[in-house]
């Protein structure tokens, strides 16, 4: 990749750091200021980790957005192996392709003044078929794959006659993960307001919620009946028993929500 941009007139330096620095922020901005390094952007190559640790992986892309803060004007961009079809990756490989082009879009939202984008390539890339990798850092695009046919940007187009009604049966009962905290109350009632006529929500504490009794009650009067399950939601066997149990009452559920009320989210730029 280095000799690749060279051709084509990029200057690139290859920066190496340690295993430890690269899962920490401060550690990375400390190495990369030593460096007096002048940059308009920084590249880090996702295709060498172990997939038996794709959190670390994501976690030193986190790590590394935070530090280019140093750099200023430098975006970041992430290389990955396994996201286009014609990647040939092996399938740990192409499950953590995807896992960073997740995160690179929750990137690009929350840091888009550090972000650069996302460049998918072969599994057995060469020299020259990394060569339109300079083009891809010089554009507009952000998410782009190169393959064996040259480069792939990434499109949503709308396909015409395609049937655009609702796509989930109102008929059936809605399950609610969590649906007696803050959000999974905002949840039931929009669905009720959709028209969903029976919720089942699953808490802890099930009908001795602070906001069981009250929540019935309201959406009663929106023509919707809630049955509020107590069970531990972090149990995967708990939520299939519940749809079991609604099945054989009559009452399948065709639909089911899981609102993360209780998760606490540290924004990607954000020191720990």
């Amino acid at each position: 990749m280095h000799d690749a941009l060279g051709r084509r007139g990029v200057q690139a330096r290859i920066l190496r750091v340690e295993a430890d620095e690269v899962q920490d922020p401060e550690a990375l901005r400390a190495r990369l200021k030593s460096c007096s390094l002048v940059a308009s952007g920084v590249i880090t190559v996702t295709t060498w980790a172990p997939v038996e640790s794709p959190g670390r992986v994501l976690w030193s892309l986190v790590c590394l957005l935070r530090a280019i803060d140093i750099l200023p004007n430098a975006r970041l961009w992430a290389i990955t192996s396994g996201v286009h079809p014609e990647a040939g990756a092996a399938a740990e490989q192409v499950a953590l392709a995807h896992a960073v082009w997740g995160l690179g879009r929750v990137a690009a939202l929350e840091a888009p003044s550090r972000w650069g984008g996302l460049v998918d390539v072969t599994a057995d890339a060469s020299s020259e078929d990394l060569a339109g990798l300079a083009e891809v850092l010089g554009s507009f695009e952000d998410q782009v794959a190169l393959t064996r046919r040259g480069l792939v940007a990434r499109r949503i187009e709308s396909r015409a006659g395609e049937h655009r009604g609702r796509f989930w049966d109102l008929s059936g009962t809605a399950l609610i993960v969590g649906g007696t905290g803050a959000i999974g109350r905002q949840v039931a009632r929009w669905l009720s307001q959709q028209g969903v006529s029976r919720i089942v929500t699953l808490s802890r504490r099930g009908p001795d919620a602070p906001a069981a009794a009250d929540l019935i009650a309201e959406l009663a009067e929106l023509g919707t009946v809630v049955e509020c399950m107590s069970g531990d939601a972090g149990d995967a066997n708990r939520p299939t028993h519940v749809m079991k149990l609604e099945r054989a009452a009559g009452h399948p559920i065709t639909s089911a929500r899981h609102p993360q009320a209780e998760a606490l989210w540290t924004a990607l730029t954000t020191s720990p």
